[in-house]
């Protein structure tokens, strides 16, 4: 018998990835486009914006990983304390179960209280595989609908404190630490327009052994 006719139906559409996947795509199933793109480099942080949810996510294209240094002092705080720890990287599912910053606040009040903890945040590679450095962090609450977060380089005394308000528009709210902390308002669209989004992501291996590793695939929006 002869193999039965192409009868494919529907449409096609290429994402232009790149040899380097350094771009991410915001794509609609709707109107069969990509709305936005970005460089995966762009921002560090991305912090929930639906109500009742408080996560802050690393940046799983940076391959960006984040210390919890269980302690409070601010002052107290630095590389050293990066020996004998743990590295919790940021999965591309962003399940809250394996968030990698974890419950910055106290779960056992009706709001969302800080416990003032200090994070070392890793800022990730690029694509020639250069460190950007890393940063200390603290989340100091959450109050008026937004953010408030203390940052600093370890190579230098001087923090810095900036607010980010949720919006209900966006799954998100992004912030960059390039040069100085910065929202960014040009990455995500608007979440009820686009469905997947093409873009490198962390995942972890467990055997033979524990690896963290880079991966080029769909996220959906959530």
């Amino acid at each position: 018998l002869a193999p039965p006719a192409n009868k494919s139906i529907g449409q096609t559409s290429v994402i232009p990835m790149g040899p380097d996947y350094t771009n991410q795509f915001f794509y609609s199933l709707e109107t069969n486009q990509v709305l936005s793109s970005n460089s995966r480099f762009a921002y560090d942080l991305m912090f929930d914006c639906d109500a009742g949810k408080f996560n802050i996510w690393l940046n799983t294209a940076k391959f960006m990983s984040v210390i919890r240094t269980g302690k409070t002092d601010w002052t107290n705080v630095s590389l050293q304390d990066t020996t004998g720890k743990q590295w919790y990287y940021e999965l591309g599912e962003y399940n809250v179960d394996s968030n990698a910053i974890g419950n910055w606040w106290d779960t056992l009040t009706a709001q969302p209280t800080s416990k003032g903890e200090v994070f070392l945040i890793n800022l990730g590679i690029d694509n020639a595989q250069t460190p950007f450095g890393f940063i200390k962090l603290k989340v100091n609450n959450f109050t008026a609908n937004s953010y408030s977060i203390t940052y600093s380089s370890l190579t230098t005394s001087d923090s810095g404190t900036i607010e980010i308000a949720k919006d209900a528009t966006r799954n998100y709210r992004y912030l960059t630490f390039t040069n100085t902390a910065t929202i960014l308002n040009n990455i995500e669209p608007d979440k009820s327009t686009w469905d997947f989004c093409f873009t490198h992501y962390s995942v972890i291996f467990y055997e033979p052994y524990y690896l963290p590793y880079q991966v080029t695939g769909v996220l959906h929006n959530p």
